[in-house]
């Protein structure tokens, strides 16, 4: 992505404002003539920022009366216009609330104390004109989550609503009333992700494959994965999921982990012979779906930080990126290939107890390594002793 950083330069005052996804960073700075301690004491930066022409002056929750309570609720703080409290910084980052995909405008002054308390007199100001970075390369392209859910623009904007149904957590709750955070919060991310899983629903010739680790968005999972194996003849679409303990273990509760059902769900939609669980070395730990031809030529492919949970799109800073491009599809479809076909993960052993790794399982299962194996995995009764004769 390419974006440019316009600048403007007044009375001493230069700004210089930069394109971000879905946030822009003003930056000022005053000539030392611009300063001093008698008819020029700065008191701080007004922002004004310009949408469709309608002009709208930055607010700050910080006053020359005191801070704002860390501990009022959201719709108690108050926000005061940057003009009379100004920003005693020398950068600050706009978030605007409905997204940045449009060109925008900041004014910026700044303020003198005039003597007189905390009364202020306008200084030079700057006007400066901004875009949306650009997309350099169509068929490559990296988007980002939001990843703001604990901010006060979340607080501002759904008052901290929350983002799934209280009690345990499951793959398969109805996401209707939690669209409008979703689609703040995921952003650019997330509409990149189904807008992929939107074209592989439409190409009716196509074959899919997916690497999932943390797995629990609904909207992924039945809406994704499982109605895509539905829609298509069995075997063009596969699945290769994490089986590490936080994946398969009750909690302390008894309570499964989302993954056990949503495993249960893709393997009834893609066919239990569709669908690997293991993992490699620790984990199983990609994000990836692969686009393939009618023939399995690799196509397209996204893949990032970002994983297909409600913690993953919706919570955590993530990215995806997006390739269209056959060389680079082919190198993960072959990757999945051998996964896929590694005898590891077409092992289903029978032993007690079960819920440690696939290779912990099949250790077991041989009868050779009783007196190394540990269960569970992570446990005080081993790691006590070693701990207390450390002295830690």
């Amino acid at each position: 992505m390419k974006a440019s950083n316009p600048f403007a330069e007044s009375g001493g005052l230069r700004v210089v404002v930069y394109a971000g996804d879905n946030k822009i960073l003003i930056a000022m700075s005053l000539d030392d003539t611009a300063v001093n301690t008698t008819d020029k004491n700065l008191a701080g930066f007004a922002i004004w920022r310009t949408v469709d022409g309608k002009e709208v002056c930055l607010g700050n929750r910080i006053t020359f009366a005191g801070a704002a309570d860390p501990g009022a609720k959201p719709t108690a703080s108050k926000w005061t216009d940057s003009d009379k409290a100004p920003f005693q910084k020398f950068r600050w980052v706009d978030v605007p609330p409905d997204g940045f995909d449009k060109e925008m405008q900041y004014r910026v002054r700044a303020l003198y104390f005039t003597g007189n308390g905390t009364e202020t007199k306008a200084g030079p100001e700057c006007t400066v004109p901004i875009k949306p970075a650009k997309v350099l390369h169509t068929h490559f392209r990296p988007a980002f989550t939001r990843g703001y859910i604990a901010s006060q623009a979340y607080a501002d904007k759904f008052h901290n609503a929350p983002i799934r149904p209280d009690g345990v957590k499951t793959p398969d709750f109805d996401t209707k009333p939690y669209q409008p955070q979703y689609q703040w919060l995921g952003a650019d991310a997330r509409a990149e992700l189904f807008a992929f899983i939107e074209d592989c629903e439409n190409d009716h010739s196509c074959k899919v494959d997916f690497f999932g680790y943390d797995l629990d968005e609904p909207d992924v999972v039945v809406g994704g994965i499982c109605k895509l194996g539905n829609a298509k003849p069995k075997g063009n679409v596969r699945a290769i999921l994490d089986d590490a303990p936080l994946h398969v273990k009750p909690d302390k509760k008894g309570n499964p982990p989302p993954e056990v059902k949503a495993a249960t769900l893709i393997k009834a939609a893609l066919g239990n012979g569709n669908v690997r669980q293991g993992h490699f070395g620790r984990f199983q730990h990609n994000k990836v779906f692969i686009k393939r031809d009618a023939a399995g030529k690799g196509q397209k492919v996204i893949f990032g930080s970002m994983n297909f949970s409600v913690r993953g799109l919706y919570v955590q800073a993530n990215n995806v990126i997006f390739v269209e491009d056959a060389t680079t599809a082919q190198f993960f479809a072959d990757a999945f290939d051998e996964a896929f076909s590694d005898k590891v993960f077409t092992r289903d052993p029978d032993i007690v107890p079960a819920g440690e790794s696939l290779v912990w399982a099949l250790a077991k299962e041989t009868g050779k390594f009783e007196s190394r194996l540990r269960y569970p995995g992570e446990d005080d009764v081993y790691e006590k002793p070693i701990l207390d004769g450390l002295g830690l």
